[in-house]
């Protein structure tokens, strides 16, 4: 990607600190919802293009299950959940 910074900023990391690339960004999921624009910070994540904050994923439902010792991850926008029912019901099926 050829991105154009849009400033600078400090991120803090467990390593210390370093000055960062800032990004306007627009993130379409797979479901074609477009979020954004967002300011985003590069940094150098092992294993993983991207780290998503609450910012989107407070914005819709997040779910993992472990059914049979096989972990399962899901995200939705917009939210369409509500935890109480499926607590109660003994599931979501």
């Amino acid at each position: 990607m050829h991105l154009a910074v849009s400033e600078f900023a400090e991120l803090y990391h467990a390593g210390g600190s370093n000055l960062s690339n800032c990004y306007d960004v627009f993130i379409e999921l797979p479901n074609e919802i477009l979020i954004g624009p967002l300011k985003v910070i590069e940094g150098q994540i092992e294993g993983s293009d991207v780290l998503i904050g609450m910012d989107i994923i407070g914005s819709g439902d997040f779910m993992i299950t472990n059914n049979g010792g096989h972990t399962e991850m899901a995200f939705s926008i917009p939210s369409s959940i509500i935890i109480k029912d499926v607590l109660h019901s003994g599931g979501s099926d």
